[in-house]
């Protein structure tokens, strides 16, 4: 299970939840922000307005000097705007371990209405996320591959008693 937390930005930040604020544009008090820790990654989501950034982090990442992530725990990001408060596009982010093992890929599920966990089957594991604060959910899944350009997720959505709502398969692809 992964833990979240779910702050505005008036509240106190550790310094590592301050290096992702600092690499985005947001930081006004309106800013409410999710922090979201499992077992092999973590993330942070930060809403202003339609606006949605994340910070992505996987343990022991290949640091890139030329980054401006390069002094930070974070090995990627994205940006989307909410329409009608869901994304369009789940911006997929890939992180590269240093050991060279497979990549760990990022997405934002839009839960339905009514949904209050998702999970994320990954092989034999499954990673359960809550969702917080009407935001899509940001959920991460280790590939099997060392290169890739695109990701599928296999997701189940559940109401808070417990009942699954549906299950499907997100695929993502890189954008660009």
């Amino acid at each position: 299970m992964t833990s979240v937390r779910v702050w505005s930005s008036s509240s106190t930040r550790d310094d590592r939840q301050r290096s992702c604020e600092r690499l985005s544009w947001m930081g006004t008090s309106s800013t409410v922000a999710i922090e979201r820790v499992g077992p092999t990654a973590a993330s942070i989501t930060l809403r202003h307005g339609s606006d949605l950034d994340s910070c992505d982090e996987i343990p022991n990442r290949l640091k890139d000097r030329n980054s401006q992530l390069a002094d930070t725990p974070w090995c990627g990001g994205a940006v989307g705007r909410l329409r009608d408060g869901a994304l369009r596009d789940a911006r997929l982010v890939l992180c590269w371990p240093a050991d060279g093992g497979p990549l760990t890929a990022f997405a934002w599920i839009n839960p339905r209405p009514g949904v209050r966990w998702i999970v994320i089957r990954d092989g034999e594991t499954r990673h359960v996320y809550e969702v917080a604060a009407g935001l899509p959910v940001r959920v991460a899944r280790k590939l099997k591959a060392t290169v890739a350009e695109s990701a599928s997720f296999d997701v189940e959505e559940y109401a808070s008693d417990g009942t699954r709502l549906r299950s499907y398969t997100l695929d993502t692809k890189v954008a660009g």
